[in-house]
């Protein structure tokens, strides 16, 4: 069984009440490793882009504010343990109707992304369709660079409505550890009450145990996303 170290909630009044006592922020430790997650994440506004996305932008702004959510998750084995797989899903906590609630519109790393031949920073723009793309430049704004992790593994992930995921798994020499980073667009209606939304994570990591023995490390918890005029 997991130790579960908590930290103080911070958020609006109303979500706190409303979050689940059993979600924990902070760490998540087992004899196998640890996860490290944030409880807060601050979102940025996306205004004034060029070309198609633009285009896109403009014919929405009217009605829905766009927002790039950098966050990351933190793996650290205990030993000599290598995970052989991250798991980690995501889902938005929101209020009123679906016409109402934040949706996530892409995510990155996006399915099929493979690590580059280097290390380092690379740019991250948003598509015409909204997905997020990576360019070979770093931007200025942190919420549009991507940084490698110390040792990655290939990637599928996927997202619908207010859901996402992401599935690390090792490939030879090439794991997930250290700190991994991945981003949400957000799209949140003009009437959307709240400048918050609690995002819950549920992340497992699989340090290749057996039937006998679990080599794993689980962590359900919760992060304010907060969201800027």
């Amino acid at each position: 069984m997991a130790d579960e170290t908590p930290v103080s909630f911070i958020t609006l009044s109303d979500i706190q009440s409303a979050a689940s006592a059993d979600l924990l922020e902070g760490v998540s430790t087992a004899p196998a490793g640890s996860i490290y997650f944030p409880d807060t994440i601050l979102a940025a506004k996306v205004e004034d882009l060029d070309g198609a996305a633009g285009q896109q932008l403009e014919s929405w702004k009217r009605t829905h504010r766009f927002f790039i959510v950098p966050f990351s998750i933190g793996i650290r084995p205990t030993g000599n343990n290598i995970p052989e797989s991250v798991d980690i899903a995501l889902s938005l906590e929101a209020f009123g109707g679906l016409a109402q609630r934040p949706l996530i519109l892409g995510v990155f790393p996006p399915n099929g992304f493979k690590k580059g031949p280097f290390e380092g920073s690379l740019g991250v723009e948003l598509g015409a369709d909204g997905s997020l793309q990576s360019v070979a430049t770093a931007k200025a704004n942190v919420a549009f660079n991507y940084t490698y992790a110390p040792a990655y593994a290939d990637v599928a992930a996927g997202f619908a409505s207010g859901h996402a995921f992401w599935t690390y798994r090792r490939s030879q020499e090439s794991y997930p550890i250290g700190d991994i980073p991945m981003k949400l667009v957000l799209v949140v209606p003009a009437t959307y009450p709240e400048d918050a939304v609690v995002a819950r994570f549920d992340v497992r990591v699989d340090f290749g145990g057996t039937l006998f023995w679990d080599k794993s490390a689980q962590g359900y918890f919760s992060s304010v996303i907060e969201l800027p005029a």
